[in-house]
């Protein structure tokens, strides 16, 4: 053995027996000093023995630090941690540095340490400037990590060129992994713009159109939406998803509520319900003739509404639901009365009460319209 390798192990026992005092998120920058690093070694670089028996230190030194963490002692296990990170960088294996930096960085993210998330950032956007593209294979394993940090920016954009280097059939997939990485950070516009690239690549999933219809609704496109919410009511239709079906009805009629076209949002409500009370699906019923009842009133057309609100009650009585008919009894008052059919105003009114006394809620709102309500 030369005086070299003996000098080195006696470093690494010294260390791991003493220690290297604390070691912070600071020292991921500047000049490299360990004790566990050989003297005079200058630029040349460590032989393939020095290597191995850094690593199993450094290994070492990361599971304790995991040791640490999971005992309740932060202080040492990030020192334990900032050091292994800073001996990674003397060794050549930076793709494995970049992975230890997204395990530290997403665990300094979750406890709020923002100065460490910020230096390891750094330390990240140092080895993309000075060892990719040369080394393409560290492209998805900076994305990875970037994700790790919460810098969705950064790793769309690696993903973005990652996608130049795929043929067309595998393209799908980082599109997704895109879409859900802006979604998570709000970014609406990133997520819709991935979306659609896999639209004109012919590869959109039932799920896929369901998200994209939902960022079409949210950003205000509710023709495009319609499209694509369309072809699903097939696809539910044939696999006899029904409950999705009737959700997705209602969905294309509020966004033709949207575009003012009310013939076609009555048209879809109307199926919506017609599908749910022949399944007895009350809740969905319920909703379906609200918002139909709510189109009808926002056309003026009263009389109409009048019906459906009427209807409402039928259905709210087969699933004794309550509190929903001393509600639709309140608006069946206030419908009755404008349009002068005090006698049918008073009679909904009473109801309400009745029902408002049996819940306990509500009541002085009931009494008060009574009250108030025009003499005959």
């Amino acid at each position: 053995m030369t005086n070299c390798y003996r000098k080195l192990l006696l470093f690494l026992s010294l260390s791991l027996m003493m220690g290297a005092g604390q070691v912070s998120a600071a020292s991921l920058v500047g000049p490299i000093q360990d004790p566990l690093l050989p003297t005079q070694q200058g630029d040349r670089p460590l032989s393939e023995s020095q290597v191995a028996q850094l690593t199993q230190t450094i290994i070492t030194l990361e599971a304790e630090g995991f040791e640490q963490w999971a005992a309740g002692n932060k202080e040492a296990a990030f020192s334990r941690w900032w050091r292994q990170l800073r001996l990674r960088q003397v060794l050549p294996d930076r793709q494995a540095e970049v992975e230890s930096l997204g395990r530290i960085g997403a665990i300094a993210w979750e406890d709020n340490q923002t100065e460490p998330v910020q230096i390891i950032t750094e330390r990240l956007v140092a080895i993309e400037q000075q060892n990719f593209p040369q080394d393409y294979n560290l492209l998805l394993p900076l994305a990875t990590a970037y994700e790790q940090i919460r810098d969705s920016q950064r790793a769309i954009a690696l993903y973005r060129q990652h996608l130049e280097t795929l043929e067309d059939p595998y393209k799908p997939e980082i599109l997704r992994l895109i879409t859900q990485l802006a979604l998570d950070w709000f970014n609406t516009k990133a997520a819709l713009n991935a979306l659609e690239e896999i639209a004109t690549l012919n590869a959109l999933t039932d799920a896929d159109r369901e998200q994209l219809a939902a960022l079409y609704e949210q950003t205000q496109q509710p023709e495009k939406a319609i499209a694509q919410q369309r072809q699903l009511t097939a696809v539910y239709f044939q696999a006899q998803n029904l409950p999705r079906l009737i959700r997705t009805y209602q969905q294309i009629a509020e966004n033709y509520r949207q575009l003012q076209d009310y013939p076609q949002a009555v048209s879809f409500s109307r199926d919506a319900f017609t599908l749910a009370w022949e399944l007895e699906y009350f809740d969905a019923a319920e909703s379906a003739l609200t918002q139909l009842a709510t189109l009808y009133l926002a056309q003026e057309k009263n009389a109409s509404g009048l019906q459906v609100y009427e209807q409402l009650i039928t259905v709210q009585e087969a699933s004794y639901n309550r509190f929903g008919m001393m509600e639709t009894y309140r608006t069946l008052g206030t419908l009755y009365e404008q349009a002068g059919r005090y006698p049918d105003a008073l009679v909904a009114l009473q109801r309400g009460l009745a029902i408002a006394k049996e819940l306990n809620h509500n009541i002085n709102d009931f009494t008060q319209a009574i009250a108030t309500l025009p003499l005959q």
